[in-house]
């Protein structure tokens, strides 16, 4: 059974190397530095989710955020670009390998853990707002017949609870993707592999799904959903070049229907980890109790001040 436990740190420990176990992520080719030249006291060790899984470093270090990082996450917020929430998580961790590219080399469960850290280590007394939509059958019809706005069912919910509960993979657990790989992908290429989803890939598939389609959110989420196997794939063609993530979600799209239900099912090879927060919020207008998972964005880490400026 994975277990389940609240968000916590260790005091920082001596780092030992590793090995390499996983896929190298996409676009990981910026130098390591000196870890040790750079650590200080503000650094704890964390435990992940993925119990380092799917990583060639097994050790994590993350410091709170400063003033500057707030800088950086209002920007951000402005631009509505996903990328810097990274980079400014990106600047407070460190691993034992020295990467300078560390958050783009983490799966979106580590990557939400360790947001949560930051919210719960650097902003201790900030009040944040999450926005809640009331899912009350009733409230939804009258809105269908035109008896109260749209704008009704949504409404913002104060948030002070800063328990998580955190599930992890078991510790002697071993996962293997390769009998998610069509043939069809294996018959036609000399290199395949699949990993788990990097955070570098995720923001490769959003800005591309951003580049086709442009503002349409709709179509953008579909865009996206349907780009997820892509971004799972390690393809190396016969002249041995690394195919990007265009080049890999055009050659999904070129597969038969079963061949990407193949691709898709790989999701069931991993079971659910990661960080959860729910909440209970009362809708003003009808009463209704709502349960509502959290979501951490720009908006989590702003005071109320800076996100009118950001709006």
């Amino acid at each position: 059974m994975s277990q389940q436990s609240q968000i916590i740190a260790t005091p920082l420990s001596s780092p030992t190397s590793q090995s390499w176990g996983g896929v190298q992520p996409q676009n990981s080719n910026i130098p390591a530095h000196n870890m040790q030249e750079e650590l200080d006291s503000s650094y704890v060790e964390v435990d992940l989710p993925s119990r380092y899984k799917f990583y060639d470093f097994k050790h994590l270090y993350i410091r709170p955020f400063k003033q500057k990082h707030l800088r950086k996450l209002i920007q951000g917020q402005a631009n509505k670009n996903a990328r810097y929430m990274a980079e400014v998580i990106n600047s407070c961790i460190a691993c034992e390998k020295g990467y300078k590219d560390l958050v783009f080399r983490l799966c979106r469960e580590d990557f939400t853990y360790l947001q949560y850290w930051e919210r719960i280590h650097s902003f201790p007394n900030i009040q944040y707002t999450q926005m809640v939509e009331c899912t009350n059958p009733e409230h939804i019809k009258m809105v269908e017949d035109g008896k109260l706005p749209a704008s009704s069912l949504a409404f913002p919910q104060a948030i002070t609870k800063t328990t998580l509960d955190v599930t992890y993979l078991e510790d002697d657990a071993q996962y293997s993707f390769d009998d998610y790989i069509p043939e069809e992908l294996k018959d036609k290429f000399p290199q395949v592999s699949m990993h788990v989803p990097y955070m570098e890939d995720y923001l490769q598939l959003l800005e591309l799904a951003e580049k086709e389609v442009g503002d349409n959110d709709d179509e953008g989420l579909a865009w996206f959903m349907t780009g997820v196997p892509a971004s799972m794939l390690t393809i190396v063609d016969a002249n041995g070049k690394t195919l990007s993530l265009k080049e890999r979600f055009d050659i999904v799209d070129e597969l038969s229907p079963e061949a990407v239900m193949l691709l898709q099912e790989v999701k069931n090879e991993v079971p659910e980890f990661g960080v959860t927060q729910t909440i209970k919020a009362k809708c003003p207008r009808c009463g209704a109790v709502t349960t509502t998972q959290l979501v951490l964005n720009a908006h989590s880490f702003l005071p109320q001040h800076n996100l009118k400026r950001s709006a």
